[in-house]
């Protein structure tokens, strides 16, 4: 990996990475990265009804990969599988609350409607019955 450091009038950092035949040119600017972590962790407004649709879209969202064939074994299908993703959520949902009881509350909504309709969504679509059995 080269870092070329001669650009002093240009703000972006260019990284080189060579592997084999592949080449790859990353330009990152700096400050950038910062003000998108500084937003997501403690700059967004949740509001009760974001909760609830962030909720409803990562359910549908999960049910779908987890139904899909062509998703199986990549990336799209993890959320399905590994839990790491949705404590992900959980954190960022308890960063960008107001007071401890608030992150509490939104963090027990949100799960409380994410978990159950990614079983019902599968339940619809394949028609197992899930209440009969």
């Amino acid at each position: 990996m080269k870092l070329y450091p001669n650009r002093p009038k240009d703000p972006a950092i260019i990284f080189e990475i060579k592997t084999g035949t592949y080449r790859m040119r990353m330009s990152i600017r700096k400050g950038e990265t910062m003000k998108t972590l500084k937003k997501l962790f403690g700059g967004i407004n949740l509001t009760w009804i974001k909760i609830i649709i962030f909720a409803v879209v990562a359910g549908v969202y999960t049910a779908a990969m987890a139904m899909i064939p062509a998703a199986k074994d990549t990336s799209f299908a993890d959320i399905t599988i590994s839990f790491e993703v949705w404590i992900l959520f959980g954190i960022i949902i308890i960063m960008n609350s107001k007071s401890a009881v608030d992150s509490a509350l939104k963090c027990f909504v949100f799960f409380l409607i994410s978990q159950p309709l990614v079983y019902l969504i599968q339940d619809m679509i394949y028609h197992d019955n899930l209440f009969s059995k």
